[in-house]
């Protein structure tokens, strides 16, 4: 079996170590602190990124486009990595869902990609407890308030998880957050089941 030389994800550069970025493009990442996310007058909870909305992570982010599941599972990898993220407990990842539609043009969700590079390194187990019901515009061509609109009540629970759920510790995993609107409407569909805390893991935010 021939096993191809490790490169650097971004720059392509060879390397002596199998690893996803070289020294160098690492060391262009800015980190940015946990960012508290509101979901209702009385309750927020933290959101981890690796950094703000630039490359070299933004690179993997738009992978998506050219449906590359390799840059997915990576970007997953360098979330747990790269954030505090690691140095947590949780009982299970919950990739946030795509629409049945979008899945079958794009053949992948990016964030369940993402969830499996987590689950490799932790070896937490993943869940599809959310089911994405309703086939929702793409969150970039709105306004922030049209945001919130076009996602409430674009998720569901499924019955089956509520159970498993309850009392759970959570993982919340999605590529990138601008607004937080939908990240909002997953947490508070996540909620009637009353797990015992959610937490939020992305690759970059929008400061």
């Amino acid at each position: 079996m021939i096993i191809a030389p490790p490169i650097c994800a971004y720059c392509k550069t060879f390397l002596i170590h199998r690893t996803i970025l070289c020294t160098l493009c690492q060391n262009k990442i800015k980190p940015v602190v946990s960012y508290e996310l509101t979901i209702t007058a009385t309750y927020s909870i933290q959101v981890f990124a690796i950094c703000d909305y630039k490359d070299p992570i933004r690179t993997f982010i738009l992978a998506k486009k050219y449906s590359n599941l390799t840059a997915a599972h990576q970007l997953g990898m360098l979330v747990w990595k790269l954030t505090d993220l690691h140095n947590q407990t949780f009982d299970y990842i919950i990739p946030v869902p795509l629409h049945w539609r979008r899945y079958a043009q794009r053949n992948y969700n990016q964030a369940a990609q993402m969830a499996y590079g987590i689950q490799k390194q932790s070896t937490i187990p993943v869940l599809h407890a959310l089911k994405r019901v309703h086939a929702t515009i793409h969150q970039s061509e709105l306004s922030h308030n049209e945001r919130t609109e076009n996602v409430k009540n674009a998720f569901i629970t499924a019955k089956s998880m509520q159970d498993i759920l309850y009392n759970k510790r959570i993982l919340l995993i999605d590529d990138l957050m601008t607004t937080g609107a939908t990240l909002r409407a997953c947490v508070q569909e996540l909620r009637k089941a009353k797990p015992c805390s959610i937490t939020i893991g992305v690759g970059s935010r929008v400061v």
